[in-house]
């Protein structure tokens, strides 16, 4: 990778506009040593809607799919849009602006049903070990309070696990603290439900393994033995 970037920089005079984008940011020294130039726009307010729907494209855009999965699934318009916001709406890089993940809205609007579409995205192998190696418990990861410097370094041979899931949606900045005079504090969370309940079971299965079409029954199963 970092010839590739040697490559870019050296034909710097001959590129007007490069956008990078990728699954984990690593730190300058290492991987971006040959190309030591780029402007992260990450956490930049100017771009914090940039990827993803914004709640008023969604209704503006996709009004006449969103009327048609109304009619599909029986439901009013308020109530649908509701539930759409809860399973697939949250992802913030500033905290106020929130968005919706694309992938997983086509493919609502295309099949006409909810569902965990997050899955279809890829099994994280290497986040789910990198967890197992640590002494976190599932409940660690809901509303953390990280600095900014977790999303500044980005070490390959120690990799911070909140940056690599804030990195790969798993996580988001729901909340960020500008009080007092030490550096802002963010408050990391997961987007919505299908994310949530993608890496609970992600969890289940790299804890106990078992298979994904057995950790469903087990987990409706206990929730009934423990409401009786």
């Amino acid at each position: 990778m970092r010839d590739f970037f040697v490559v870019l920089k050296q034909a710097d005079a001959c590129l007007r506009f490069v956008f990078l984008t990728g699954v984990s940011k690593f730190s300058r020294v290492s991987v971006f040593s040959g190309l030591n130039n780029l402007q992260d726009i990450t956490l930049h307010k100017k771009f914090a809607t940039l990827l993803g729907y914004t709640q008023q494209e969604l209704e503006s855009y996709f009004d006449k799919y969103i009327q048609n999965l109304c009619f599909e699934l029986g439901m009013k318009k308020a109530f649908l849009l509701d539930k759409i916001k809860t399973w697939y709406n949250g992802y913030s890089w500033n905290a106020k602006d929130k968005v919706y993940n694309p992938f997983s809205i086509l493919n609502l609007l295309s099949a006409q049903r909810f569902s965990n579409y997050w899955f279809a995205s890829g099994t994280p192998t290497f986040l789910m070990k990198l967890i197992k190696n640590t002494a976190l418990e599932a409940t660690d990861f809901e509303n953390k309070n990280v600095l900014k410097s977790v999303f500044d370094s980005y070490d390959v041979d120690n990799i911070n696990v909140f940056s690599l899931l804030f990195q790969t949606g798993y996580l988001t900045i729901t909340q960020i603290d500008n009080k007092g005079r030490f550096p802002k504090k963010y408050t990391l969370n997961y987007p919505n439900l299908e994310v949530k309940e993608a890496f609970l079971t992600y969890l289940f299965e790299s804890f106990t393994q078992n298979r994904l079409d057995e950790i469903q029954p087990a987990a409706e199963e206990l929730r009934e033995t423990i409401s009786i």
